[in-house]
């Protein structure tokens, strides 16, 4: 492994752009599609931190391109081949290539804060954050397709991804402590400071899929199991495992799809790391009929249609409805909201553009109007 490590690290500074070609690249799409990306995006151009190109170099996109991204985004025309004015990191101009001054989205490497695993200039896997090490369920590739429950140890063991690495080594190891039924601990060397960006990624992606061999073998708590085969038609150790790519699936985030199929029963069962991970995505809930139809429950399906609105004219949903949430109280029942609030409210009559206004503050450092000028 050292001497694997020594290679690379002589590729890397013989030819920096090799070890970059292949890593994932930034796109109009890619950071569009989900919103924490897009602000990630904002807040680099708007502070003036790099972005890492294809050539292992660091660029500094011009501050005013933030907000032409911003019309951009909120007219839909954030798509395509777009290009954005930058310098160099050091305030010297792009290379010839770039004789209008402009680079390509394209050029940028899809580092960990865009969900990528490229790694930023000077940037060592082992320092890098846990994106960029290979053991979620996509980097193994274990994803989209059907895993028969009884080969699924042998299929995280012998994976050649996990082999390749001594953190991946440290996966299929505990891997084989589940089946074996022995307690989970890292190696000694796995457990001082320099190891926690390993640590949490194994806990947290490596988990997705542990923690499903851990139901299958009988290693994880399940009081309900008994019930739960007898509704599914089966034993656990007999049904067949989905994992999906898509990384933004409702309510189950990460998960692996439990399914019989003789009786065509399925259920998701999601994974989690630290800290026992995201809340359920409201955004997948289904509102039935009777629901909507129930007087006494009118304002809670009116809340949680106003949290799955994905109309972004405005701003980012997650501005957006804060406002939005404080409108619908206040209108519903206002002595739950504290008095200080209340010369304020609604948002919607008394400021309008309030929404605008914060997103804007957000994203750009402008300051907010004064008070008075909001009542």
């Amino acid at each position: 492994m050292r001497d694997l490590l020594n290679l690379l690290d002589t590729v890397l500074n013989k030819n920096p752009t090799i070890l970059y070609e292949g890593v994932g690249k930034l796109s109009a799409g890619e950071i569009g599609k989900y919103e924490d990306r897009f602000n990630k995006f904002i807040e680099y151009i708007t502070t003036g931190k790099p972005f890492t190109t294809n050539k292992n170099t660091q660029i500094v996109i011009d501050p005013k391109e933030a907000r032409n991204f911003l019309n951009l985004r909120k007219s839909g025309q954030f798509t395509g081949q777009l290009k954005a004015i930058a310098t160099m990191a050091d305030g010297s101009p792009l290379p010839p290539e770039y004789a209008d001054g402009k680079i390509p989205l394209s050029h940028l490497v899809k580092t960990g804060d865009f969900g990528g695993a490229g790694l930023e200039v000077g940037q060592a896997a082992s320092e890098g954050g846990k994106e960029g090490l290979l053991v979620k369920p996509t980097d193994i590739k274990i994803v989209d397709q059907d895993i028969p429950s009884s080969d699924f140890f042998s299929i995280i063991y012998n994976n050649p991804v996990l082999r390749s690495t001594d953190y991946g080594q440290v996966v299929t190891q505990f891997a084989q402590y589940i089946t074996a039924g022995e307690a989970l601990q890292f190696p000694e060397e796995y457990l001082d400071k320099s190891k926690e960006k390993v640590r949490k990624a194994i806990v947290d992606y490596a988990g997705e899929y542990l923690g499903v061999l851990a139901l299958l073998y009988g290693q994880s708590t399940f009081t309900k199991r008994a019930e739960f085969e007898q509704w599914m038609g089966g034993s656990i150790g007999d049904f067949t495992l989905f994992f999906p790519s898509k990384a933004n699936t409702n309510i189950a985030d990460s998960y692996a799809k439990i399914t019989n199929s003789k009786t065509a029963h399925s259920l998701n069962i999601s994974s989690k790391g630290t800290g026992g991970g995201a809340s359920p995505a409201i955004s997948g809930l289904k509102i039935s009929d009777d629901i909507k139809k129930n007087p006494n429950l009118r304002t809670a399906v009116e809340f949680i249609e106003l949290c799955q609105k994905s109309d972004t004219s405005r701003g980012p949903t997650t501005v957006v409805q804060a406002f939005e949430a404080m409108d619908l109280i206040f209108k519903n029942n206002p002595s739950s909201i504290k008095k200080k609030f209340h010369k304020f409210l609604p948002f919607d009559v008394k400021n309008p553009r309030l929404v605008e206004r914060a997103d804007e503050s957000r994203l750009t450092g402008a300051p907010l109007p004064s008070i008075s000028s909001h009542v």
